[in-house]
């Protein structure tokens, strides 16, 4: 029984073999050329037409410049000293004091303040901020 089963599994093999031997030995009946068009943006292309003939030239890009089209110029104080101020205390963040904690809300683009139970809580906060951030406006945050 298992000789004649290797034997039709030899048989299956050896057609399998001949299939793809014929497969691989038949050559196409139309030659293939390779592709020798080739466009370059300078080309003359000319077109034969029975009513005339027209010679396209195609026009050259555009030279690189030094220019950007940026004006270099410098940044008002008062923006610099915001956007300077503001990225120092979001590198801060979050930032837990004993009577204040700030985080930010980044779908606001605002702080969020966080006040503790103290009545003080709220001047404590106003008064660090204007000692240590004098750039960022209340606007600034968003009281919880």
């Amino acid at each position: 029984m298992t000789k004649q089963k290797l034997l039709i599994f030899g048989t299956f093999l050896g057609f399998l073999f001949l299939i793809f031997l014929v497969i691989l030995s038949v050559k196409p009946k139309t030659p293939s050329q390779p592709n020798q068009t080739s466009i370059n943006p300078t080309q003359e292309i000319k077109i034969n037409n029975a009513q005339e003939q027209k010679v396209i030239t195609p026009q050259p890009t555009i030279p690189p410049q030094d220019f950007t089209g940026v004006k270099e110029e410098e940044l008002p104080k008062e923006i610099k000293d915001y956007s300077e101020q503001k990225l120092d205390l979001m590198k801060k963040l979050p930032l837990k004091m004993p009577y204040f904690t700030i985080d930010f809300d980044y779908v606001e683009d605002k702080f969020t303040v966080t006040y503790s139970d103290s009545p003080t809580s709220k001047q404590i906060f106003f008064s660090w901020l204007s000692q240590n951030y004098p750039a960022l406006k209340m606007e600034d945050f968003e009281e919880k």
